[in-house]
């Protein structure tokens, strides 16, 4: 690709054979090598009335059994919506930019692939743009209904009890790059301010991914990405959470690196965003990040010597270990570049 120039991607689009859906909303789905959740997914919203009218699925697989699944489901089925199939080169930040590039509306849902929205969760957030006059509000994230009321884990529990993550309210960011469980927020109704957005539930204004896109940093496993997406656009958008708008996100552990990648990352991930938007931190919440990372350490090692010595926690403490060891060696940087569309489908020629 040439500079200035747009990438093509392979992909087709199929025109919605019914009325209905949301005219002027596109949903972007990333996924990867999960075709069964792709036909779920796709059959659940083909029974929502107010789908968006434009569904776009940015495929990064290694395979083709999700295209095959896509095209097959257009083919059987009568939609609403326009349904748009792209491959694109794997990486969960770089298929949702390439959604930004290949939907058209104004307003831009993403859902992860294992992410059921209930009946009228788009109809609330499509309302609360429309309510808004004077067009502050940049993002509108949904409630996670498999989170309200789950008690929290075992480690989530310590950590409060270590004082290692403040009583906050839920969806507020805290200083060391974490934040509290959404699962202490009870259900509420209308919207409330929120700091961070869940990657899984969330939508946008266009002109909000005009100007902003998904930071590349996060090229690898994309752990915290929503968190630097939210912390950028705090400061000059208004961020919602939308009680009415509710999804079943159905976490799924498939195609997802392994133990020790994950470990690794999430503390590099979490040093990075600390340091974009604190570049030089106090002493304190240093020291509290430190004391985060070796208390991870610790419970992957005891977990492993109490569940019979679990090789995936032993593999992520190793993870968490080199993470630390990489920040202090190299903090991470990554330097932004412009916002543009670089990604177009080819069939659109």
């Amino acid at each position: 690709m040439t500079d200035g120039a747009l990438l093509s991607l392979p992909g087709w689009r199929g025109r919605a054979s019914l009325p209905g859906g949301i005219a002027g909303a596109s949903v972007v789905i990333p996924t990867f090598e999960r075709p069964d959740h792709i036909r779920t997914l796709l059959g659940h919203l083909a029974s929502l009335e107010d789908c968006p009218r434009d569904v776009v699925i940015v495929d990064g697989s290694r395979n083709e059994c999700t295209q095959a699944l896509v095209s097959e489901f257009a083919v059987k089925h009568e939609l609403s919506f326009d349904l748009t199939y792209v491959h694109s080169p794997a990486g969960l930040t770089l298929q949702r930019n390439v959604g930004i590039d290949i939907s058209h509306g104004s307003i831009v849902f993403y859902l992860d692939d294992d992410c059921m929205p209930e009946p009228e969760y788009f109809r609330a957030i499509c309302d609360v743009f429309a309510g808004d006059d004077r067009r502050q509000v940049g993002a509108v994230c949904g409630t996670l209904v498999g989170d309200l009321g789950i008690g929290l884990s075992l480690r989530s529990r310590l950590r409060f009890v270590l004082r290692l993550v403040p009583r906050l309210v839920p969806g507020t960011y805290y200083r060391t790059c974490t934040s509290v469980p959404r699962c202490l927020q009870v259900s509420f109704g209308g919207t409330r301010p929120t700091q961070l957005l869940p990657g899984c539930a969330m939508a946008f204004r266009r002109q909000v991914l005009d100007e902003n896109r998904f930071s590349m940093f996060f090229k690898g496993y994309s752990q915290a990405e929503d968190i630097e997406m939210s912390l950028r656009l705090r400061h000059a958008w208004v961020l919602l959470w939308c009680g009415d708008a509710k999804a079943d996100h159905r976490h799924v552990p498939s195609s997802r690196p392994d133990r020790r990648a994950q470990g690794r990352m999430s503390v590099v991930n979490r040093v990075f965003v600390l340091l974009r938007y604190d570049s030089k931190p106090m002493v304190s919440t240093v020291i509290m990040l430190v004391l985060d990372v070796l208390f991870m350490v610790m419970y992957d090692v005891f977990h492993a010597m109490l569940r019979g010595g679990r090789l995936g926690s032993l593999r992520h403490a190793v993870g968490l270990i080199e993470g630390a060891v990489q920040c202090c060696a190299k903090p991470p940087r990554f330097a932004e570049p412009a916002p543009r569309r670089e990604y177009r489908l080819a069939c659109d020629t």
